[in-house]
């Protein structure tokens, strides 16, 4: 079936010369089984022939980090959030990808926009929080744990580690901040 796929596939990348979707569906094909020289040519292909499509940058953003090329990673995520602002996935990509690339601020920035858009996934406010406890956001980030905390479940381990280790830095930090008494 898979040979059969590819052949309609390359028949639509014929007849619709200035579309990416038939390519970006073949470099996803070659992508899941490991060719990822191939994706690249195709999703390469691709962007020659509708560089403004989301749906492209997104995808190729996949196989950047999935052969951990963040740097790249990361332009090709940006680049889907300028053609298509409405993919969470998008967003939550570049964040992954620039908090690789220990780009704080930007990892933050990018899963603030993916929370404003899918804002019942905690795995957003955890990698929101992670990113702000890295640039010494204490605070910011305890809250965006209680705010993933409220959306799973209680007993979420990952989210009670999280928080019992940021309380001792969190107290640290008011106690600097306690004016002293005359």
């Amino acid at each position: 079936r898979d040979v059969a796929a590819l052949t309609r596939l390359k028949q639509a990348a014929d007849v619709e010369k200035d579309r990416a979707y038939p390519l970006v569906a073949i470099a996803i094909y070659h992508q899941r089984t490991g060719k990822l020289d191939k994706a690249r040519e195709y999703y390469d292909e691709a962007a020659q022939r509708e560089e403004k499509s989301g749906y492209l940058w997104y995808h190729y953003g996949t196989l950047h980090e999935q052969d951990q090329r963040f740097g790249d990673a990361a332009q090709a995520y940006e680049k889907s959030t300028q053609y298509d602002s409405t993919n969470p996935a998008a967003y939550e990509g570049a964040a992954r990808s620039y908090f690789r690339l220990r780009n704080w601020r930007k990892a933050v920035q990018n899963y603030e926009f993916a929370i404003h858009l899918m804002p019942d996934d905690p795995g957003l406010y955890i990698g929101a929080a992670d990113s702000l406890e890295e640039l010494g956001r204490t605070q910011r980030a305890v809250e965006y744990l209680w705010a993933a905390r409220g959306l799973s479940k209680h007993d979420d381990k990952e989210v009670h580690d999280r928080l019992l280790r940021l309380y001792p830095k969190l107290i640290e930090s008011e106690k600097k901040n306690v004016p002293e008494a005359e």
